[in-house]
């Protein structure tokens, strides 16, 4: 089963990685998956070309200090370097240097296609299995920088505020710290209504302590049900 998975994903991730798809294709990729089942391994796309990224911002960084210090030296031995002031003898390598940084940041079609795919299926995840992936995916993304993520950042935190209601209180004890993390963000955001009433709800019977001052500060909220989930959160602490 698991290796029949990882299959299925490495098929779909060569199929969204070449090139930008139009959605009719990316579609087409999805046919035989649940939306779970979708939605997971559209995440773990995204996280995958997010950790590519990462690596290649490192070996380029890497490989930028180590000729520029090559650059510095070798016009220093042959005198050059006197001649003129270093910040404007710096300037033109600098410039190159942060010219191949931004191109290497750049989002590659795997993260456009994912993310493209996540749209098709996100209103119809209801597995509780999913909620993890999903909020490393929310995580991800910055709808307030990005504009052109804020639709799909809007759908997947509000297919989060859907699922943390179908947790028990043992469920919500043993939530992983990533998940954690992330809801307490959410509060702090208080960016989407439905997620910060499910995100404090959940940690309140999680008896999570990092959730009390937050809590305490919503309780003077201008919405009602984020004033109502702050004091039941506080209700769930003091228990």
């Amino acid at each position: 089963m698991v290796q029949k998975s990882n299959t299925s994903y490495t098929a779909l991730r060569d199929r969204l990685k070449p090139a930008l798809l139009p959605v009719t294709d990316i579609s087409r990729a999805l046919t035989g998956l649940s939306a779970d089942a979708a939605a997971l391994q559209l995440c773990q796309c995204l996280q995958e070309e997010q950790m590519s990224r990462l690596r290649r911002e490192r070996v380029t960084l890497i490989v930028m200090s180590i000729t520029l210090g090559f650059w510095v030296l070798l016009n220093y031995q042959g005198g050059f370097l006197g001649m003129v002031p270093l910040p404007l003898f710096l300037a033109g390598p600098l410039m190159i240097a942060l010219a191949i940084w931004l191109s290497v940041r750049r989002y590659g079609p795997l993260r456009h296609n994912a993310l493209a795919g996540l749209t098709e299926v996100v209103n119809e995840i209801h597995e509780r299995e999913s909620l993890g992936p999903l909020c490393h995916a929310a995580a991800l993304l910055d709808g307030k920088k990005r504009r052109w993520e804020q639709e799909i950042e809007e759908a997947i935190r509000s297919a989060i505020a859907r699922l943390l209601p179908r947790l028990s209180a043992d469920d919500a004890a043993l939530l992983p710290d990533e998940v954690r993390q992330f809801l307490l963000a959410a509060i702090t955001d208080n960016r989407h209504d439905d997620l910060t009433v499910a995100a404090l709800l959940t940690l309140g019977s999680a008896k999570e302590e990092a959730a009390r001052p937050l809590a305490e500060s919503l309780r003077a909220s201008l919405t009602e049900r984020t004033r109502e989930a702050a004091l039941e959160c506080l209700v769930d602490l003091r228990r």
